[in-house]
C-alpha cells in the first residue's frame, strides 16, 4: 500500500467523521430552538392579533390558493417555500444540488464495505457482547455494553469510523481496501454536505442565527407569509 493512498484514506476518514459531527451539532441546534421558535411565534401572533389556531385550521385550504401578492421586499427574508406536514412539523422546500448519480462502482463499493464492516463488527463483538464479559467488573461491563449498542447503531447508519475506532482499541485487524473505502467515504461526504445544507435552511436554524428581536420578528413575519400566505402589518 502506497503511503499516499493511506494518507488520503486517513484524511478522508477524518473529514467524514467531522461531517457526521457537524450534522449532529446542527440537528441539536434545530431541536433545541424548536420550542423557543414556537413560543416567539405565539407571542408575536398574540401581539399582532393574528389567530394562529385559526390559521392552522385553515392551512390546507390556504395552500390550495395561488396567491400572487407578496409582502414588501424590505420585510422579506430570502427563505425557501415551506408547508406543515401531517404531523404538524414544518417542512421547508429548498433548492438542492442535483443528486450525484451513484454509478455501479460506488454501489459495488457500498455493498462490499457493508459486508466487510459487518464481519469486523462481529469480531469486535467478541470483546463487547454481554455473554463475553463475565470476568470484567460491573463498571467495565456497563461501558462495553454501551459500546456494543453504539456499535450496532453505527453499523446500521454506516458510521464505519466508529467501528474502526473500536477495532483499533481492541486490536482487531481492519479491512485494508483503503482505495475502495476512500471512494465510498467521498460519496458519503457529498451526501452529508447536502443534508447539512438542508438543515441550515430550516426556520429553527435561521431563528438560532438571529441576534436581535427585530431579526426574529422579520423571520416570523416571513414564516407566516410563506406558510399561511398572510401578510402581517
Amino acid at each position: 500500500m502506497r503511503a499516499s493512498n493511506l494518507l488520503k484514506w486517513k484524511r478522508t476518514l477524518n473529514e467524514l467523521r467531522f461531517k457526521h459531527s457537524e450534522l449532529e451539532f446542527i440537528q441539536d441546534i434545530n431541536e433545541s430552538h424548536a420550542q423557543e421558535f414556537q413560543m416567539f411565534l405565539e407571542e408575536y401572533c398574540d401581539r399582532k392579533k393574528v389567530d394562529l389556531a385559526d390559521l392552522n385550521k385553515n392551512l390546507l385550504a390556504a395552500q390550495a390558493l395561488k396567491i400572487q401578492e407578496a409582502p414588501p421586499k424590505s420585510d422579506r427574508i430570502s427563505l425557501p417555500e415551506s408547508e406543515i406536514n401531517e404531523d404538524g412539523a414544518l417542512v421547508v422546500h429548498h433548492q438542492t444540488p442535483e443528486p450525484v448519480e451513484k454509478d455501479e462502482v460506488l454501489i459495488k463499493d457500498g455493498r462490499e464495505l457493508a459486508d466487510a464492516f459487518t464481519k469486523l463488527f462481529k469480531q469486535i463483538a467478541l470483546y463487547l457482547h454481554p455473554d463475553r464479559l463475565q470476568n470484567l467488573s460491573d463498571e467495565e461491563k456497563a461501558e462495553r455494553l454501551e459500546l456494543f449498542k453504539e456499535a450496532q447503531v453505527a453499523l446500521k447508519e454506516e458510521r464505519y469510523y466508529f467501528i474502526l475506532d473500536l477495532s483499533e482499541r481492541f486490536g482487531v485487524r481492519t479491512p485494508k481496501n483503503y482505495k475502495q473505502q476512500t471512494r465510498w467515504m467521498k460519496m458519503k461526504i457529498v451526501d452529508l454536505d447536502t443534508h447539512i445544507e438542508q438543515e441550515k435552511v430550516t426556520y429553527n436554524y435561521k431563528f438560532a442565527e438571529c441576534e436581535t428581536d427585530e431579526e426574529r420578528e422579520r423571520l416570523i413575519k416571513n414564516f407566516i407569509y410563506q406558510v399561511f400566505k398572510v401578510h402581517v402589518e
